[in-house]
Formats: structure tokens, C-alpha cells, sequence
């Protein structure tokens, strides 16, 4: 018997299971098709079976009585399966199911290839066979998602029965729960041994550890690769440096990642007034050598710092001020210049009221050297900060200035 005589029933059931893309191409076959796939009916009846639900709800409320231009227009623009609108397409049955139906629906449920491997224990092999979907093909991070139902019977056919991929799954746990509980007790005895011999407190630089040590950490911890030993003592050495980056920061939590520990050393050493007292020996050791292969730099350090102590008009000061980094780093500029420049920081401080003072460094008057110019400034600041009464003015200081230094000082035309 041929197709075409059929009953029309069987004939409309079979197109009922058909897809509408099919139907439309069906359609030009014969009349007989072309009448059948024209009918309101049929799109009614289809339009209830494809859609789960009921046409006289308020989900297929059709004002026009034309079922299948209404139909198309779901079939376009709504889920399969629940009726709201969506645009996504699954990737499997190429039509349109939403997000959430893929999400929570066993039949659409997508399964990386990942998870296959972990949850499923199926390997490559067993994967070929299966259908796949992979975004951007030409980007390293592409995934392959395959479809949960399928792999759940792939599953199935390895392991024969579900009883056997239970007691596989079991085996599998008791294996990582064993090795979760190695990890504990090993992260708990280096712990131990950082605090008792060392003292030093594991939680507070256990987040920046592993960056700090380029996974160094996590290797030991779960015993990869060889050299364990050598990677616990490395490991000990990179947690007093951590340590000591977290006490002596100003930042740690910005200083923490991709940090240089010899320069981190040196600039502090170089540019902390105060010296290191306690330090344990591997730290100390560091710093004899830095000592040793930058002496030059550490003398510098000692002359500024002799200087700026002994003079009673430089009030507070930083050693990682921008002129004296340069002469103790670079050997940029001379003691003389730094002191001059610190007195004019504070003069500028205390005594705002006379700015206009300081633009004699500018002055070329050939009677007095320009060398000299930083005397008057030096006998200001030493004439204003060793007054008693600070609401005296700037009148006043004029007056008690030396005769030689208020001659020129008037001679420079200053308005005060």
C-alpha cells in the first residue's frame, strides 16, 4: 500500500509527530498533503501535542481563528516546553527551549565534557561516539557540552549495571576523602612547624602562598612531583619572606603579588630610619649581603642621616623623600643641597606668611654670590624658629636679621 492511500487519519497522526519545517516541505508533494497541512484543525490538534498544553487556556487565546499562522508564530518565538518567549535554539534538537527548561529539565540538561570525566567516569573513548556541541572553535577555553540523557545511558552501558558504577563511585570517594585527609594533617604539621620554630601564623599569609611560591605550595601539600624535601625547606624560606613583607609593609595587600623580595629588602633597609633588631638568621643573612654588595648606598645613608639628625632647625623627616632617595640610591645631588632644601620645607611650613622670600633663588645680584642666598634663608628659619612668641610677624623677623642680610634684603625690593 502506498502512502498516499492511507487513511486520512493515520495520515494527519503521522504528521503530527513531524516537525514543522518537514510539513512545509511536504506540503508540495500532492494535494492530498497540501490540503492536510492547510486544514485549522490539524494546526490545533498539532499545536496542543507539540506545546503540552491545553488549547482552551489562556496560553492559546487565538483572535483571529487562523491555528496555523498562530502556530507559527509560537513555533518561532516560544519554548517548547513551557511557552515562554525565548531566542535560545538547543544545540540537540534544534528547537527553541529556554534557559530554564535546559537548566532544570532532565530531557534538555547539558553536561560538559569535564563532568563527564568526573561524575560519569567515562573517558575519551567513550565520548566519540557521542553528540557534541563546542563554542568558539578557534579559542583555547572551548568546551565540548554533550547531552546528560545520553551520557547517562553511555554510563549505563559501561558499567552494565547501576550497582556496579555505585560500588566504582564509592571506591573513588573513599580514595579522595583518604587523600583530603593526608593533605589536612600534612598542611597541619607544616603549620605547626611554622609557628613553633618560627613563629609565624600560617592564616595570615596562606591566601598570598601559593601566587607568592608559584604553586609551590599546593604541589607539596598533595605530594607532586619529586623533591619533596627540598620543596618543604624552599617553602619554609618563602614564608619568612612573606612574613616579613606582611609585618614591614606599608601595604600589604598590594605588595603581597609579584614582589621582588630582594628589592622589597633593600628599599626598606635603604629607607627605614630605624634599624632591624630581631630577625631570624635566613633574614639576616640576606641583609649582611645586601649590606655587603651595596655599601656605598648604605654609607650615603648613614652620612644623610647624621647630618639631618645634628641639625635642630630640620624638624621631622622621611628618607624616601624624593631628593634623598636619589643621593643615597643614585648619588644624585650632595648633603649641603638636601639640608638647604629640608630647612626650606619647614620654613615654608611655619612661616607661610613670606613666600615671596624665596624667589631670591632666582635673583642674579652680582655684589652678593648666589651661595649666599641660602644663608639668608638659613638665618630666617633659624631667627623664626628659636623665637618664643610664634605670633610674631614677618616685620619683626626683618628687624632682627643682621644688618648685612636685611641690607640685602631690602636692596632685593621684596613687598612685605
Amino acid at each position: 500500500m502506498s502512502f498516499n492511500k492511507l487513511p486520512i487519519e493515520i495520515i494527519e497522526k503521522i504528521f503530527k509527530e513531524v516537525e514543522y519545517n518537514d510539513i512545509l516541505q511536504l506540503r508540495q508533494v500532492n494535494k492530498e498533503f497540501n490540503a492536510i497541512t492547510n486544514n485549522q484543525i490539524f494546526w490545533k490538534n498539532k499545536l496542543k501535542i507539540d506545546f503540552n498544553g491545553d488549547i482552551t487556556s489562556k496560553f492559546f487565546k487565538c483572535e483571529w481563528n487562523n491555528w496555523k499562522e498562530y502556530y507559527t508564530q509560537k513555533y518561532n518565538n516560544n519554548c517548547r516546553n513551557c511557552l515562554r518567549k525565548t531566542k535560545v535554539i538547543h544545540y540537540f534538537y534544534n528547537k527553541r527551549i529556554c534557559k530554564n527548561c535546559i537548566k532544570n529539565i532532565d530531557e534538555f540538561k547539558l553536561i560538559s565534557q569535564t563532568k563527564c570525566y568526573s561524575m560519569y567516569y567515562l573517558n575519551t573513548k567513550d565520548l566519540q561516539l557521542l553528540k557534541y556541541h563546542q563554542n568558539n572553535l578557534h579559542s583555547s577555553n572551548s568546551k565540548k557540552k554533550y547531552l546528560l540523557k545520553e551520557v547517562k545511558s553511555k554510563c549505563l552501558e559501561k558499567f552494565s549495571n547501576p550497582i556496579n558504577f555505585i560500588l566504582y563511585d564509592s571506591k573513588i570517594l573513599n580514595k579522595k576523602i583518604s587523600k583530603n585527609i593526608k593533605i589536612h594533617i600534612k598542611k597541619l604539621l607544616f603549620e605547626r612547624e611554622l609557628r613553633d620554630k618560627y613563629n609565624i601564623i600560617l592564616n595570615n599569609i596562606s591566601y598570598f602562598l601559593d601566587y607568592y611560591t608559584n604553586g609551590y605550595y599546593t604541589k607539596y601539600l598533595r605530594n607532586i612531583g619529586k623533591n619533596v624535601i627540598f620543596r618543604k625547606e624552599f617553602l619554609i624560606r618563602k614564608c619568612l619572606e612573606l612574613e616579613f613583607i606582611r609585618k614591614y609593609s606599608f601595604d600589604f595587600i598590594i605588595t603581597r603579588y609579584n614582589c621582588n623580595f630582594y628589592k622589597f629588602l633593600l628599599d626598606f633597609l635603604l629607607f627605614e630610619k630605624n634599624e632591624i633588631i630581631t630577625v631570624n638568621i635566613y633574614i639576616q643573612n640576606k641583609i649582611e649581603f645586601l649590606k655587603e654588595i651595596h655599601k656605598e648606598k648604605f654609607d650615603r645613608k648613614k652620612i644623610i642621616i647624621k647630618e639631618l639628625d645634628n641639625n635642630r632647625y630640620i624638624g621631622s623627616y622621611r628618607l624616601n623623600d624624593k631628593i634623598i632617595i636619589d643621593y643615597i640610591y643614585n648619588n644624585v645631588g650632595n648633603v649641603e643641597d638636601i639640608v638647604y632644601e629640608l630647612i626650606i620645607e619647614n620654613f615654608i611650613q611655619y612661616c607661610k606668611n613670606c613666600l615671596t622670600i624665596f624667589n631670591i633663588n632666582t635673583v642674579n645680584i652680582p655684589d652678593i654670590p648666589i651661595t649666599y642666598h641660602r644663608k639668608i634663608i638659613v638665618e630666617l628659619w633659624i631667627l623664626y624658629s628659636s623665637m618664643l612668641l610664634p605670633s610674631l610677624n614677618f616685620y619683626t623677623i626683618i628687624d632682627n636679621l643682621p644688618e648685612q642680610v636685611k641690607h640685602y634684603i631690602k636692596s632685593l625690593q621684596i613687598s612685605y
